[in-house]
């Protein structure tokens, strides 16, 4: 659930509610499987196995959660006309429930622009110029530490 709240995914390309519920659903029983214990319930520790990782590195649900498609928070952070810090700002307080700090934030901004691999600001000046820049971070703050334990 709290994947779902803090990325809005289950509406992805503007589906009406019955859609949106019904891949709700879905990827919640997804969850279920993957995190379940031995007596059929949901953990309430994450000790972490090998699926539960991949579930959460590149399953179905975290490639929606990167759609750049309208619904989603990733469209509506990288389409806002605001600076970096607004939209770094907006994505730490969707995952982590918090600001980031003044190291994090310049972390985050390198990763924003891209400078951290030395190729140099990403993007053409358009709307989404750094669309692959906030996807990064949107993923990374997904699988942090902090999103898994906290939420």
């Amino acid at each position: 659930d709290s994947f779902l709240v803090a990325t809005r995914a289950h509406r992805a390309g503007g589906v009406d509610w019955t859609q949106a519920e019904s891949q709700r659903q879905q990827w919640l029983s997804q969850f279920v499987v993957n995190f379940e214990t031995d007596e059929n319930d949901e953990a309430m520790s994450f000790d972490g196995t090998m699926a539960q990782a991949l579930t959460l590195m590149n399953g179905p649900l975290v490639e929606k959660a990167l759609e750049i498609s309208p619904g989603t928070l990733l469209d509506e952070v990288v389409r806002k006309r605001v600076d970096d810090k607004e939209k770094i700002q907006q994505l730490c307080l969707a995952t982590l429930s918090r600001l980031p700090s003044s190291n994090e934030f310049a972390a985050m901004r390198k990763m924003v622009r891209g400078d951290s691999t030395g190729r140099g600001p990403r993007g053409t000046g358009r709307p989404a110029a750094n669309a692959e820049g906030y996807q990064d971070l949107l993923w990374a703050l997904l699988n942090s530490n902090e999103f898994s334990v906290v939420h």
